[in-house]
């Protein structure tokens, strides 16, 4: 089995090699034996899956669907161990971004919106709220 993790390695970085990464593609960082994918480069909170082929042209199968991205952009799974033969692997997610100078990432999360203080105000009732993670400016904007 050790003879096989090496060759899975070579696949994959000779995968990179011929596709060609884009700039701010997934990029899978590392591959255990024990089948632990792991992959960095994805905008924080957004939903990733890793799909499997036998050949570079496909076709390609989910393996792993709806894995959330934390905080600091990467996840690790467990998709098991392959077989003797050669399995590529890619990741399907949204690529992290390089926010211009200014710009501030909102984490994704929830709040309590509403009147939590109980004025008694009957349109303004607390209500809790899930947001995904955004850029917002750090400079004030204004409409003059």
């Amino acid at each position: 089995m050790k003879t096989g993790i090496p060759i899975l390695f070579l696949v994959l970085n000779l995968a990179v090699s011929v596709c060609g990464a884009a700039p701010n593609a997934p990029i899978i960082v590392s591959f255990g034996q024990n089948g632990l994918l792991v992959c960095s480069n994805l905008t924080p909170g957004t939903v990733a899956s890793v799909t499997k082929s036998a050949s570079l042209n496909g076709p390609w199968l989910t393996d792993v669907n709806g894995i959330t991205v934390a905080t600091n952009g990467s996840f690790a799974v467990n998709v098991g161990k392959s077989g003797s033969g050669v399995v590529f692997y890619r990741v399907l997610g949204i690529p992290a971004i390089n926010p211009n100078a200014g710009m501030a990432l909102i984490p994704a999360g929830s709040f309590t919106m509403g009147d939590s203080v109980g004025d008694g105000l009957p349109d303004a009732q607390p209500i809790n709220v899930d947001i995904s993670s955004f850029y917002i400016d750090t400079n004030l904007v204004t409409y003059s």
